[in-house]
């Protein structure tokens, strides 16, 4: 596709245009952003040391949505309508992205 999703230890996720070359900021978290995954709908999301996975609109720059975790994410993947999450603590969450994107 043309767009490239980012985070990293500015706090910032970002979407990168391949094309323009241009960055897009689409929010913030409190600390470092460790994962982020394009999901369809043009929904982004992030997740994060400050123990929260994050919903995204790419043309919003406040999360539609914020889950609180008990750990820091390590590692996140996406497959379908489901997301994974590493966390520290040897933790491993699920969660389903359908039910996210309908939650208020």
């Amino acid at each position: 596709g043309q767009w490239l999703a980012t985070g990293g230890c500015h706090n910032r996720v970002c979407l990168r245009d391949l094309h323009a070359e241009q960055d897009l900021n689409v929010g913030l978290h409190h600390e470092p952003v460790k994962s982020v995954a394009v999901l369809r709908n043009d929904l982004i999301l992030s997740g994060s040391w400050d123990k929260t996975l994050r919903l995204w609109k790419s043309n919003q720059q406040t999360a539609v949505q914020t889950i609180h975790l008990p750990e820091r994410v390590y590692a996140m993947d996406v497959k379908e309508n489901r997301v994974v999450v590493a966390t520290a603590g040897q933790r491993i969450l699920a969660f389903n992205v359908d039910a996210m994107q309908h939650s208020p």
